[in-house]
């Protein structure tokens, strides 16, 4: 399935969530949405499910006006999950899925649901806890069984807010499985999440939002290239008689401290950065460029304070 955000204005109250949106999710992304808390990620995602109205704008799923009766018909291939997962607590997992499937299938088999919901609890391993009251799972837990439901009425669109919170490292391991195997089956995997380590590894497609605005979108070598030419790690004794001046220079995008290592990004057309470490007497036991991974990229974008 394709999406597509055409020029998606949105206010709530007197503020301004959603300012001009606009880009294109092709069949086969796994698309990624990253930005700060309340840079409009959720709204956008309840925009393209139909839960919210746009000010302004359009937006489609497969040419299909969201707004439009036709697009009941598309949500019925479309796999979900939000921020506050749509479980049933007093439910079991198996009883959780098989509600699912009967609205998506109310005329399926009994065979035909039950292979079904054993498949989904096997994939997240959660077939031991089927007969289990999900009150008593852990977050992770439910999580991943919010995970299989998504899966439940055989989505050609994925939408996935926030899909690794609570997960411990097996839950993101069958998580990155999940999405992987997904995407090969060709379907189209949306995901607003704030695990730049993961979707660096896993998307075909990174979009950066922050105050309601798209600030840039391309693929991982894409972005690299434009905001990574210019990254620095330093090595140096006495940092703390250098490094607030260093911060302060006008030249300087941002710094990052950790540990002994700080890494510095400076303005596109400054190359006399091991000039300034020089002039200032600093004594440098390494300093060399980095290629900027997503979190260095975020930090261009979106800003990260000096």
């Amino acid at each position: 399935m394709e999406v597509n955000i055409i020029n998606v204005c949105k206010t709530i109250g007197k503020e301004t969530i959603l300012s001009n949106v606009s880009f294109k999710v092709n069949q086969g992304d796994i698309f990624a949405l990253v930005g700060p808390n309340g840079a409009g990620k959720t709204t956008l995602i309840r925009l393209i499910l139909n839960l919210y109205n746009p000010d302004s704008g359009k937006i489609t799923v497969n040419n299909v006006d969201v707004r439009s009766k036709e697009y009941d018909k598309v949500r019925q291939k479309i796999g979900f999950l939000l921020d506050n997962i749509g479980l049933f607590r007093d439910l079991t997992a198996w009883e959780n899925l098989e509600f699912f499937h009967r609205i998506y299938f109310p005329n399926a088999s009994k065979s035909i649901r039950n292979e079904k919901i054993s498949m989904l609890l096997r994939e997240f391993d959660l077939y031991s806890k089927k007969d289990s009251n999900i009150s008593f799972f852990s977050r992770g837990m439910r999580q991943r069984l919010a995970l299989a439901r998504a899966l439940v009425n055989d989505p050609e669109l994925l939408i996935l807010d926030e899909p690794s919170r609570g997960l411990d490292l097996e839950g993101q391991i069958l998580l990155r499985d999940f999405i992987l195997k997904n995407a090969k089956q060709g379907k189209t995997v949306f995901i607003n999440s704030h695990d730049l380590l993961s979707l660096q590894k896993l998307c075909t497609k990174i979009a950066f939002i922050n105050k309601g605005k798209i600030y840039d979108i391309g693929t991982y070598e894409e972005l690299s290239k434009r905001y990574s030419k210019n990254i620095y790690s330093i090595k140096a004794k006495n940092k703390d008689k250098w490094l607030n001046e260093l911060k302060r220079s006008t030249f300087v995008k941002w710094v990052h401290t950790e540990f002994d290592t700080v890494t510095v990004c400076v303005d596109n057309n400054y190359n006399n950065l091991p000039e300034w470490l020089h002039s200032r007497n600093v004594q440098i036991i390494e300093l060399k460029k980095v290629s900027g991974d997503l979190e260095d990229i975020y930090q261009r974008i979106i800003g990260f304070s000096k």
